[in-house]
């Protein structure tokens, strides 16, 4: 093989989109480039019936299968790509290893212990895994998989971080609350019922809260409807007992859209808590959003929620029962009255300057500069001298 860049063909969400997948995507595609690689992505969502180019690489779109088992193959001999590398759930994937020749890199998000038994068997043709959390790299060896490294998600800590030059006037213009309000926040997609991201428990301990707080509100940055299959968020509230001037949600169309992160700054930083109730997590890149601007959370103790949230910067919540999904693994349902707790830490800390450092510094350590070059670039050398590709990379910032 001559000396060139290695070429990657990445699957994922498009860049442009304002999912967590999309947002790895834009910083993670940007900085392989900087580093001299080539890649090309594939956007199974995001992109359908054209090509496109963001300018620094090609876009690629599905055909008709939604998740891309039908052209895989094709857009690897289109690429000429020496490897390909999955940002996607790998057990919706069908003989991946076999379409791309045995270089494939799934990157790849474990929610449940043991290992689901349908991601395992997906698994068994993949030249190796990526794991985004400890906890993954940990439960990925445990089922027997050897051929396992670990690269952490990354946060853009340069356009996330503690919003000083107003916050109050923010909180009130933005969300309406008044100085000494206790706003209490929750960023995930409503998705799936009953919810992964535990939005019934995050509504019943809010409502525990409430009645020692009534100067209490929740922020939550989701869709309230069903209109993707996940809760309805009213109804909910209505059944458990949160009143609904206490609780306020963005404004739809933007949602869709995506916000800019100048507005996601802001939000994070106007939030005294970020409670993250999850019965499973691949990662939670919000966790580390959260912290990167200052604000602690209130997680699950389960799957990666623990080794993102340091000792002093949030409270991790005691799981209260096990649950088997329809993944054939377990799940677990946190304790409400202990997530109650975790509000009441955050109550009793809120403003605390060292507790907002201490996120700040954990944050840090998944700044993407610093990931792309403590994880990402030793790995595509390693790969790339394995297939014989030389590659000049540069430094990232």
């Amino acid at each position: 093989m001559t000396a060139q860049p290695l070429k990657i063909l990445w699957q994922s969400n498009a860049p442009w989109c304002g999912t967590g997948y999309g947002q790895q995507t834009r910083h993670i595609l940007d900085g392989i480039v900087e580093l001299g690689h080539k890649p090309t992505l594939f956007a199974y969502w995001g992109l359908q019936g054209g090509t496109l180019s963001t300018g620094k690489y090609p876009v690629l779109p599905p055909g008709r299968d939604p998740y891309g088992n039908d052209i895989i193959g094709a857009h690897m001999l289109r690429t000429e790509a020496d490897i390909c590398i999955t940002l996607i759930d790998p057990w919706i994937l069908k003989n991946y290893g076999e379409a791309t020749k045995n270089t494939w890199y799934p990157y790849t998000p474990v929610d449940h212990e043991p290992i689901a038994p349908k991601l395992k068997e997906s698994l068994m043709g993949a030249t190796e895994i990526i794991a985004m959390s400890h906890f993954g790299e940990r439960t990925l060896r445990e089922a027997g998989f050897e051929n396992v490294i670990y690269i952490p998600h990354v946060v853009n800590t340069t356009a996330l971080s503690r919003y000083t030059a107003d916050p109050e006037g923010w909180r009130h213009k933005v969300l309406g609350r008044e100085p000494g309000d206790f706003i209490v926040g929750m960023v995930a997609a409503n998705k799936g019922e009953p919810s992964r991201k535990g939005f019934q428990q995050a509504l019943e301990a809010f409502a525990l809260f409430l009645k020692k707080h009534p100067n209490a509100y929740l922020y939550m940055h989701t869709d309230p409807t069903q209109d993707d299959d996940g809760v309805d968020m009213e109804a909910y509230m209505k059944l458990i007992g949160v009143p609904g001037d206490h609780v306020q949600f963005p404004e739809r169309y933007s949602l869709w859209l995506g916000f800019p992160d100048e507005f996601m700054k802001n939000m994070y930083s106007a939030l005294d808590v970020l409670l993250v109730p999850s019965m499973g997590e691949g990662f939670g890149v919000p966790i580390i959003e959260a912290q990167a601007c200052g604000t602690p959370v209130v997680g699950t103790a389960f799957s990666s929620i623990p080794e993102l949230i340091m000792p002093g910067g949030g409270y991790l919540a005691a799981p209260r029962t096990k649950y088997i999904t329809p993944l054939k693994s377990y799940q677990v349902i946190p304790d409400v009255n202990d997530l109650a707790d975790g509000l009441e830490w955050a109550y009793d800390h809120r403003a605390d300057e060292t507790v907002q450092k201490v996120c700040e510094e954990n944050a840090a350590q998944y700044d993407k500069g610093l990931i792309l070059q403590t994880h990402w670039k030793p790995f595509l050398e390693r790969v790339a001298e394995e297939i014989g590709a030389t590659v000049a990379t540069v430094n990232v910032g």
